[in-house]
């Protein structure tokens, strides 16, 4: 049996995720991580995916042990880090998209790339 594309794809993270993409497909019920080698996402976009997903957790993990130690604002440098990641993860989506064609939905923030 092969495999069945999902009409929607996001692009997420959080904490302990192997993939930032995820099956939000209707009827899917909680976290289904997608490995996009089955989804046939091409080699660099794959390793772009790593790469980002690594950064993610860079990012973010130093952002929680700072505010864990309790500071109170965030600097500069972690304001640009964050802008910087979000348009990285933009950028990813439209070349998931792109890649996917039209007969799959990309989100991110839980909003279409595409109205």
């Amino acid at each position: 049996m092969g495999y069945e594309m999902p009409a929607t794809v996001a692009i997420e993270w959080d904490f302990g995720y192997d993939s930032l993409l995820l099956d939000r497909s209707p009827g899917v019920i909680g976290v289904d991580e997608l490995n996009p080698s089955d989804l046939g996402l091409s080699p660099g976009l794959t390793r772009r995916l790593e790469a980002l997903l690594d950064r993610h957790e860079r990012v973010y993990g130093y952002w929680v042990q700072q505010s864990m130690a309790g500071a109170e604002e965030d600097t500069d440098q972690e304001r640009r880090d964050m802008a910087d990641l979000r348009a990285e993860t933009l950028d990813v989506a439209y070349a998931v998209q792109n890649e996917l064609g039209n007969s799959v939905d990309v989100l991110v923030d839980k909003r279409p790339l595409r109205n």
